[in-house]
């Protein structure tokens, strides 16, 4: 039977891509379509091809496709005779020498995909993936508006292994310091191109991108071929579309010795809407059981034990080797293993499946080698002041402190009451020092909050040096306490010291005052 394209309203998930240099277009839209077929088993009894489109010409596309339908028992029970009937639809799209295929059973857009550029398909055969770089530079060229990140860095409790955000655009968001330990795996952002008046996701390293649903037949024709169209337009690609995420390497050999292996978690890709769930259920078998133990590295080369569930499966040598636009695959070799061991083996094999750390700072993950994009932050804009007559070395009036004594001495905590702000302005002064403190002082005035940390110095030599570990231990506190800038908290951690006996170190224009006469919700009210 034949299929009408014109009742046909499809999601726009496409896997893009395009005709090698030097071959030919003629009849490849057919020939991928039969690759397709192939790949889909349609002759088995689960699947069954309903109607076919052969191709044909719409405006400036060529267009083939067909529809089956899917019979298969639920997964929530064991009786055969309970069937699942669900229709799927296969559209392949060319424009010049791009290509764009549309499958709407997602389990199978790995294995199509796996078959670009592969000689053995002379359809799938005859067309690659594109470089992750010109997706890049053709669909991350706007404001981003949701960005999937996952994490290169080793599994903490500090740091999430992978995190979704939204916002009106995130290139302003992303944080220097924090993200530079992950990699963009996917992002939806507005595409700077006249045709395309839609948001666009992309997940560059796995070929796809998706739109929106279709309106009707001729809004996802003409939907898919101004992407094609500006697609054909990009001849530069970009490597680095977004700030401080860490950035794919092409370079084997500037790998260090590995120190760690890991199966992917299924988190890491769960947010990820191109990943089939059915991987998704199989990925969490494996990662959640098997941990490997290296034994031996020199590089791009890891020797390790393998274990799943507590059980030793056998050796094996990893190889990561390099492939086509800057990609990376595993081989492994096992000197003795067991049947599970190979199912391991073959799933590393796969995309998406294998994560290794070096000790050069780079992390394989999936396909491709990231390196962080580590950055210095120097300190600038120091208040410098003479702490003559003060005992640099005395961080304290006395040690447990009284209030009262604040001011009374040469410490470093007298030298705050007398000497803050620097440039003799006035506002409120508190003293929080003491377990789960907002920070020594605080200090409040019209325009400004500010958290004060004191450190006593190890030595009162003119000619000492910066001790790392005090400046670290200060450095700590001040990073732990950025909460407290936050209005409300900051209102409920004055309120809580109150309580304590150090709530009466408070001080009005330098004069002893108390804490229930600071309105910090408003700093704009100090009466």
């Amino acid at each position: 039977m034949p299929l009408n394209f014109e009742i046909l309203r499809p999601y726009q998930s496409l896997i893009l891509a395009r005709v090698r240099t030097g071959e030919r277009t003629t009849g490849l839209v057919d020939e991928i379509l039969h690759d397709i077929d192939g790949a889909l088993n349609l002759d088995a009894t689960t699947r069954s091809a309903v109607e076919t489109g052969v191709a044909h010409r719409e405006g400036v596309l060529e267009i083939g496709g067909f529809r089956y339908v899917v019979v298969k028992p639920p997964p929530w029970t064991s009786d055969a005779a309970i069937e699942d009937r669900s229709n799927q639809l296969v559209i392949v799209f060319r424009r010049n020498r791009e290509v764009a295929i549309l499958l709407t059973e997602t389990a199978f857009r790995q294995a199509v995909t796996a078959g670009l550029d592969q000689p053995k398909f002379p359809g799938l055969g005859r067309i690659e993936p594109l470089a992750p770089e010109i997706l890049n530079a053709a669909f991350v060229n706007g404001p981003a508006k949701t960005i999937w990140l996952s994490g290169i860095h080793g599994r903490t409790t500090l740091k999430p292994d992978a995190k979704t955000l939204s916002g009106l655009n995130l290139r302003d968001a992303l944080d220097p310091l924090s993200d530079q330990t992950y990699f963009m795996t996917a992002v939806r952002s507005k595409v700077e191109a006249a045709d395309i008046d839609s948001s666009v996701g992309v997940s560059p390293r796995s070929s796809r991108i998706w739109l929106s649903s279709s309106a009707d037949w001729h809004a996802c024709r003409e939907g898919v071929a101004a992407v094609l169209g500006h697609l054909s337009s990009i001849v530069r690609g970009n490597d680095d579309p977004l700030p401080f995420v860490a950035l794919a390497s092409k370079a084997l050999d500037r790998l260090g010795s590995a120190y760690e292996m890991a199966v992917i978690p299924p988190q890491l890709l769960a947010e990820d809407p191109t990943i089939d769930p059915a991987d998704l259920q199989e990925l969490e078998h494996w990662s959640e059981n098997t941990t490997f133990h290296i034994e031996e590295s020199t590089g791009n080369e890891i020797r390790s034990v393998v274990q799943f569930g507590g059980e030793e499966l056998g050796t094996v040598t990893f190889r990561l080797v390099g492939r086509k636009r800057g990609r990376f695959g595993v081989e492994a070799e096992f000197e003795r293993g067991n049947d599970r061991l190979e199912a391991l083996l073959n799933h590393c094999r796969r995309e998406h499946w294998l994560r290794v750390w070096f000790d050069s700072g780079h992390t394989f993950n999936g396909d491709s080698i990231f390196q962080v994009r580590f950055r210095d932050y120097p300190f600038e804009n120091f208040l410098w002041h003479d702490f003559a007559g003060y005992e640099v070395t005395r961080e304290k009036p006395g040690d447990p402190i009284d209030p009262d004594a604040i001011g009374l001495s040469n410490s470093l905590f007298c030298w705050t009451l007398h000497s803050w702000p620097l440039d003799g302005g006035a506002g409120w002064l508190v003293c929080d020092d003491g377990a789960m403190e907002l920070a020594d002082f605080i200090h409040l005035d019209r325009d400004m909050l500010t958290m004060i940390h004191a450190k006593g110095s190890n030595s009162n030599d003119q000619t000492r040096q910066i001790s790392v570990s005090s400046y670290e231990v200060v450095a700590s506190q001040a990073i732990k306490c950025l909460r407290w800038l936050d209005q409300t908290q900051l209102h409920d951690g004055l309120v809580r010291g109150m309580r304590r006996k150090i709530g009466r170190a408070v001080w009005h224009n330098r004069r002893p005052s108390d804490r229930a006469r600071i309105c910090p919700i408003c700093l704009r009210c100090r009466n």
